[in-house]
């Protein structure tokens, strides 16, 4: 049940052991399809993985939804075009 003292749009805020807890492995884009390998799992755009939803997915990096904010997530090696 909802807090009903609680405002509406409040989303509690996202801890660093959830922020970290989200891992990028790999990032696959063609003229066909986007997907990204996250904490292990395949997923596309607008799909949820541990929590949160992917955005977007770009050359080296992942934008998430996590509980309602903006978090990007980055491959730690160098990508090449």
């Amino acid at each position: 049940m909802r807090d009903p003292t609680r405002p509406l749009k409040y989303s509690a805020p996202i801890s660093s052991q959830q922020q970290q807890a989200l891992k990028l492995h790999s990032v696959l884009i063609s003229s066909q399809r986007k997907l990204a390998v996250i904490n292990g799992k395949t997923v596309r755009e607008n799909q949820w993985v541990d929590g949160a939803r992917v955005v977007s997915i770009l050359p080296g990096k992942v934008l998430l939804s996590v509980r309602g904010r903006q978090q990007e997530l980055r491959l730690k090696a160098k990508v090449r075009n």
